[in-house]
């Protein structure tokens, strides 16, 4: 019955280590699943987010047009320079919003990375441990149903006392 129960357990660790580690990789693959599709969205977004720019951008000069037109300015000196400006606020803005895009795309696909290093090492982690269980629990059998059963011969020292005589005639002793 004990060696039953002493296989049996054996079993069940080495296979709770190695559900464990799988069970931790799903995890992590699943999470790297994630963090891609975030990143796919991220650069969805840049894309959008470029029209929109575009749009603002050809908006923004034609209104300035039409409206110096309307009022019977030139498109050109103070007029000129004050859309020029507008236009450079509005590329920087631009740049700055896809510089944040694309930081926040880079993290997504570099969580994906550290996800899915995770899992296997997760994974491997489990194997290992399985493999150490499956050891130990050999180990254990073996010592516990064939191991040394002779007993190691005890040995012994008599009680003597040591004496030393040193060169001023002295002489020590001690146990």
């Amino acid at each position: 019955m004990a060696e039953t129960a002493l296989i049996l357990g054996t079993i069940m660790s080495v296979g709770s280590s190695i559900s464990q580690g799988i069970q931790q990789k799903k995890t992590a693959d699943y999470n790297a699943s994630v963090y891609d599709q975030q990143a796919a969205n991220i650069a969805q977004q840049q894309v959008v987010n470029a029209e929109q720019y575009r749009i603002k951008k050809r908006d923004m000069a034609g209104n300035a047009a039409a409206s110096a037109g309307a009022s019977g300015v030139m498109v050109s000196g103070s007029v000129a320079k004050s859309i020029s400006n507008s236009l450079t606020q509005l590329g920087i803005d631009e740049n700055y919003n896809n510089f944040n895009l694309e930081t926040q795309r880079t993290q997504a696909i570099n969580n994906a990375s550290l996800s899915r290093y995770q899992g296997n090492q997760s994974l491997m982690s489990g194997v290992l441990n399985a493999g150490a269980s499956a050891l130990m629990g050999g180990s254990n059998y073996y010592n516990k149903y064939w191991g040394n059963t002779t007993t190691a011969a005890k040995v012994t020292t008599p009680n003597t006392v040591n004496t030393y005589s040193g060169t001023a005639g002295y002489n020590y002793s001690w146990n």
